[in-house]
């Protein structure tokens, strides 16, 4: 099928799926009916509402079982008579267009770092509904019971630096005050660095192959005044980086407390490395 090879994901919360593994009829899709909703706050984050615009419904999860066993990560982008355009509401908030008679969609990609290489991914599912506002992801509740087969860490940094044109820019308040946070998933906003610019712990190829898995446990952290007011808040663009950060007192959990896993979810299938980033 020319998909990812991820083991761990037979252990995720899953849907029935009947019919073949091309062309299947699922026990329940998300309700793209809702308009999302996030509204920045002074510093961007957090923010001073959010609403998921993609819900799903009780029986829904990306991850499906197949009648022999086989579990697919297969996100529902959209339901209904989809046209060759985006007009309606029955896509999610990160279709930008549909081919309907070419069996292709146009999806708003994520971009991000993994050993301080750039990397592009999906990112479909969020098990928090403030999270999935940011993400432009369906929130799927049930996700959270897939905790044990998400122990791989995506990283997501709250108060890095802002602006723009500023290289070291990174983190939710980013995002909020200087990114792509509209609505209007349009193909010129597309072209907006629309990313929080997040950080990975493994990638589908190579070395870390083995632990792939699309389902990461996010750890959201926050630079402390002390590495703020010093300027020690520089893009951080790997793992050992933010542990070396967090290990001397920079980063730590929005609380204050440890640096650690943040209690939910995200479905974010990588797609590869890029050559030049937009940033």
């Amino acid at each position: 099928m020319r998909v990812n090879f991820a083991p761990s994901i037979a252990g995720t919360h899953q849907q029935s799926a009947t019919g073949g593994a091309t062309s299947l009829s699922f026990e329940g899709a998300p309700d793209f009916s809702p308009t999302r909703v996030y509204t920045p706050s002074s510093t961007g984050f957090p923010p001073s509402a959010a609403k998921p615009g993609a819900v799903a419904k009780a029986a829904y999860s990306p991850f499906v079982k197949l009648s022999d066993g086989t579990v697919l990560d297969a996100p529902i982008v959209a339901t209904g008579d989809a046209a060759d355009t985006k007009t309606h509401t029955d896509t999610g908030d990160r279709v930008l267009a549909i081919g309907a008679g070419k069996n292709t969609v146009t999806l708003l990609l994520a971009h991000g770092f993994f050993n301080g290489s750039h990397v592009i991914y999906l990112s479909t599912e969020a098990s928090d509904p403030g999270v999935a506002s940011i993400e432009r992801a369906t929130y799927v509740k049930s996700l959270d019971a897939s905790s044990a087969s998400s122990e791989i860490a995506i990283i997501a940094l709250a108060n890095g630096q802002t602006g723009p044109k500023n290289p070291e820019a990174q983190g939710l308040a980013f995002l909020a005050l200087d990114g792509n946070l509209s609505n209007d998933a349009t193909a010129e906003n597309a072209a907006k660095d629309g990313s929080p610019r997040n950080i990975i712990a493994t990638f589908n190829a190579g070395p870390t192959a083995a632990a792939y898995t699309p389902l990461w446990a996010a750890n959201v952290g926050a630079w402390s005044a002390a590495a703020v007011a010093a300027h020690r808040n520089v893009q951080q663009r790997s793992v050992a980086s933010v542990s070396a950060a967090a290990a001397k007192g920079d980063i730590t959990a929005p609380d204050g407390k440890s640096f650690g896993p943040s209690g939910f979810v995200v479905n974010c299938p990588i797609v590869g490395y890029v050559d030049k980033a937009p940033y």
